[in-house]
């Protein structure tokens, strides 16, 4: 796979304009979140999964919700969050073994940003 600099200067106006407005607000926290939700969602509208691009981002949205789930629930004790840390490391090999669009929607949902 080729580096493809159009592909990564994607996210640049979105992660800018956010990373501005919130520095300029006092909030630089909240302004770094908002702006890896911002690569994310760029870096997601180059992706093809199914017949329509928007399916990979669709994947990727629903994903973040479970994702958010089962941190909430299993974050709190460490003898559901070894198992659930094993399914979900799992997961994301299969998903690379299968496709990069695949690895790509697993490494959004699961990377801190």
């Amino acid at each position: 796979m080729r580096f493809q600099v159009h592909v990564a200067l994607l996210p640049m106006p979105g992660m800018t304009m956010i990373l501005a407005a919130g520095l300029a607000a006092g909030r630089p926290v909240e302004a770094a979140v908002a702006g890896g939700a911002a690569l994310s969602i760029g870096m997601g509208a180059t992706q093809h999964m199914g017949d329509r691009r928007w399916d990979a981002m669709l994947l990727t949205g629903l994903g973040m919700v479970a994702a958010t789930a089962v941190g909430t629930l299993a974050g709190g004790d460490p003898i559901t969050e070894l198992p659930a840390a094993a399914i979900i490391a799992a997961a994301f090999g299969a998903a690379g073994v299968r496709s990069g669009d695949r690895w790509w929607a697993w490494y959004s949902l699961w990377s801190p940003s």
